[in-house]
């Protein structure tokens, strides 16, 4: 899978393209998990080259979504400005609990890998 799209999947994902530079999360992630990247980027080239139509039209509905939201954002900073907080304040909560109980954190990941992947097989 190209970055793009990696981005892309990644900002669809998490719906917030209006709090990060999207291409700055995804290296993010790969940088942490790079093995998921590289799997994930394997199956969107064999489904992307199985149906490359059904490739594009998810990639500019991805673009479609990821604009609409810059849009919202700037449309209205101070909202944006919110829930970038909110997020950094859940991101910290999660790293507190992950360092508390690592085994229930891997386990948290391990169910969010796996809708991700699920969602990929869509």
């Amino acid at each position: 899978m190209r970055p793009s799209l990696l981005a892309g999947f990644i900002v669809s994902v998490l719906s917030l393209s209006c709090l990060a530079d999207p291409a700055t999360m995804a290296k993010e992630y790969c940088m942490q998990n790079p093995g998921k990247c590289e799997e994930m980027r394997a199956r969107m080239q064999e489904k992307c080259a199985a149906d490359p139509a059904a490739c594009e039209q998810k990639k500019a509905e991805i673009q479609e979504r990821a604009a609409e939201m810059k849009a919202e954002c700037d449309a209205n900073p101070e909202k944006c400005a919110e829930k970038k907080a909110k997020m950094e304040q859940r991101i910290e909560k999660m790293k507190a609990k992950c360092k508390a109980d690592p085994e229930a954190c891997e386990e948290r990941k391990a169910k969010f890998q796996a809708r991700v992947l699920e969602k990929l097989e869509k």
